[in-house]
């Protein structure tokens, strides 16, 4: 099964016959078998007709729109299963759910940082981390548990982002053409797409989040499980993708098809799903 990455501006998506094909400027590029499409990426500038929507609908296939700075822009995913309500969390138990997050979370993070080279900033960062990390047992609410995930994201992406911007100023000839930001929030937002596919077949009522509230995000639980993973498949795949890229591959494509390739990708979302179902069934 294939990933469809509609990566270029001015792609419109059209069905031939039992295909979909891929036009670039009124020319078409390639075709796809429809039932060889398992899910659809698409950058800004990317059209889909109404042929190809009713496809997508038909076929049930998962589709993720992104705007221009990478962010989530649209989607549209097969209808699930009624949510399970035996999926709930008392107020205890969604206590015990973030810090059991928020400490992986933690503990991630600062093994990036470890990884990466040692400047002031990231020293002082990894310190602030490490003491959130050592008092997290004190925190005795939620409140508190989401003032400590607030303060160390705050100081962990300001840091991270300072040493991404100056790795790429450094890389000269090979610098991709994206910013940093856009990297990373793409990351993100195919992390936050997988997610959300895995926890709805999982029958989650999304809006039941720990570390996240409705305010924060429209699916805190997904938003929990981004949080999770975030510094290894988001933030550590960026280090590692800008760290090997060159002028030639430096591609929106080459980047998502490097991204969704990762070792251990599937089998660590599983492993957020699966703790969280035995914790809720329990």
């Amino acid at each position: 099964m294939t990933t469809l990455y509609l990566t270029r501006s001015k792609t419109l998506l059209t069905v031939d016959r039992s295909c979909f094909a891929v036009q670039h400027c009124h020319r078409t590029t390639s075709r796809y078998p429809i039932s060889q499409v398992k899910q659809i990426i698409c950058f800004e500038g990317v059209r889909l007709n109404r042929t190809s929507q009713r496809e997508i609908q038909r076929h049930q296939i998962p589709l993720l729109q992104l705007d221009r700075t990478g962010a989530i822009c649209g989607r549209w995913y097969p209808k699930a299963e009624a949510i399970d309500r035996r999926l709930s969390l008392s107020t205890v138990d969604r206590l015990d759910v973030a810090e059991w997050l928020l400490k992986r979370h933690l503990e991630d993070s600062i093994d990036l940082l470890t990884r990466l080279k040692g400047t002031p900033s990231l020293q002082a960062t990894r310190h602030v981390l490490l003491l959130l990390h050592e008092t997290l047992s004190d925190a005795e609410s939620l409140d508190m548990i989401r003032g400590y995930y607030a303060t160390g994201t705050a100081y962990f992406d300001r840091a991270l982002r300072e040493t991404l911007s100056g790795y790429i100023l450094q890389l000269n000839g090979s610098r991709p053409p994206m910013t940093v930001s856009q990297l990373l929030r793409v990351g993100e937002s195919l992390l936050h797409h997988h997610l959300e596919i895995a926890l709805t077949q999982a029958r989650f009522d999304l809006s039941l989040g720990s570390l996240h509230v409705r305010a924060d995000c429209d699916a805190p639980l997904v938003c929990d499980g981004v949080a999770v993973l975030r510094p290894c498949f988001v933030d550590g795949f960026v280090v590692r993708w800008l760290h090997h890229c060159c002028s030639n591959s430096s591609t929106w494509l080459a980047f998502c098809t490097a991204w969704e390739r990762q070792p251990f990708l599937h089998s660590q979302i599983d492993e957020v799903v699966e703790p969280l179902h035995r914790w809720l069934t329990a």
